[in-house]
């Protein structure tokens, strides 16, 4: 009898042990709700009241969905955001600075600019930094106390949590809004040049920020996959967030090859359009592809470039997965956020939601 009983324990402790967890996971671009355009101040698309129920409905969302690890982008202010999140859903987190002007303490300029990367996990996960890389910008200071950088800059946060003794490591990024490489907008800007838009000497002048736009996108991707290949070396991975272009851009596919890494919803939904930036159905979308700034200032060159190409919905935020996880491990994904409340969206993109074995 006590044989038996000593046996069935050590069936039940075994199968602990080789049964795989499930995590769920959530990557969003929660949006910074202003037009990128300002030195002292940048221009607002929104009231005070109107950013606050966004972050309400952020945070309820969060509620119901119950992932256990989050990425997100855009967070602005980072701090106070994060603070909110954490005490609101009793997770860990940790965040990255990237884009916050000139600032000792918060306080500086743009006022309204301290943007960064958060991940949030269930604290049993014990979640933990492990560095972060600068993918793109100009050098300077991006940490809590001092932000002092004079353009934009993009990096890629790193982390990690234990899963059944398992660990697991995050990679968190957002890269830069470039337009996509197509020659056709060459077409675009020789056809201002016909209308007396800009003159011959204004289009060479458009066409090579267009060609320093393409390659610092690039430059941008290539360094996210180098990071993430030489810090996961070959171990679980998890690498999400807003990459500002399409799987099937070349460099977004040649990374993804690179690293060995599964599409996450790709797996899920191969014939479906899964559009996080969505210029049909999420009115928030048309900020960004306004032709004028808040200011009443109409768009030029590259920027105007960009807002004519926001007005086109496209897949742009992704969970990859990777090290020995691949598509065998994806349970479920789908896109989350995609739906009003009360007619307003919680950002200017939708999420994605994946669960995974692990």
């Amino acid at each position: 009898m006590k044989k038996g009983f000593l046996f069935v324990i050590f069936l039940v402790f075994s199968l602990v042990l080789v049964l795989p967890e499930t995590l769920k996971i959530v990557t969003y671009n929660t949006w910074y709700g202003l037009d990128g355009h300002g030195l002292l101040k940048m221009g607002e698309y929104e009231d005070a009241k109107t950013r606050a129920k966004r972050l309400d409905l952020l945070i309820e969302g969060l509620k119901e969905l119950k992932p256990d690890i989050i990425f997100l982008q855009e967070v602005n202010p980072v701090g106070r955001m994060t603070g909110k999140l954490k005490k609101a859903l009793g997770y860990s987190a940790i965040s990255k600075i990237y884009n916050g002007g000139i600032k000792i303490f918060g306080l500086g300029i743009p006022v309204n600019l301290n943007m960064g990367l958060v991940i949030l996990a269930k604290k049993e996960l014990k979640l933990k930094s492990i560095g972060s890389k600068q993918i793109s910008g100009p050098p300077g200071l991006y940490n809590p106390v001092i932000t002092f950088h004079l353009a934009e800059a993009r990096f890629v946060q790193a982390g990690s949590v234990e899963v059944g003794g398992r660990k697991l490591l995050l990679f968190n990024t957002h890269t830069h809004a470039a337009i996509p490489k197509e020659e056709r907008l060459f077409e675009v800007v020789d056809g201002w040049v016909s209308e007396g838009k800009v003159t011959e000497k204004e289009a060479e002048k458009i066409k090579e920020e267009m060609k320093k736009d393409w390659a610092r996108r690039e430059k941008e991707i290539k360094a996210i996959g180098e990071y993430v290949k030489k810090v996961a070396d070959g171990k679980p991975f998890v690498l999400a967030g807003d990459f500002n272009t399409t799987i099937d851009a070349e460099e977004m596919s040649a990374m993804v090859k690179r690293i060995g890494a599964t599409d996450t919803f790709l797996v899920k939904h191969p014939n479906e359009p899964g559009y996080t930036w969505d210029s049909i159905r999420n009115p928030n979308t048309k900020n960004d592809a306004s032709l004028t700034y808040v200011n009443g200032e109409a768009k030029k060159g590259v920027s105007l470039l960009s807002a004519m190409y926001d007005q086109s919905p496209r897949r742009i935020d992704f969970i990859l997965i990777g090290g020995d996880l691949n598509s065998r491990n994806v349970l479920d994904s789908h896109l989350v956020f995609d739906k009003p409340v009360e007619g307003l969206y919680a950002s200017d993109h939708f999420g994605v939601f994946s669960e995974i074995s692990f």
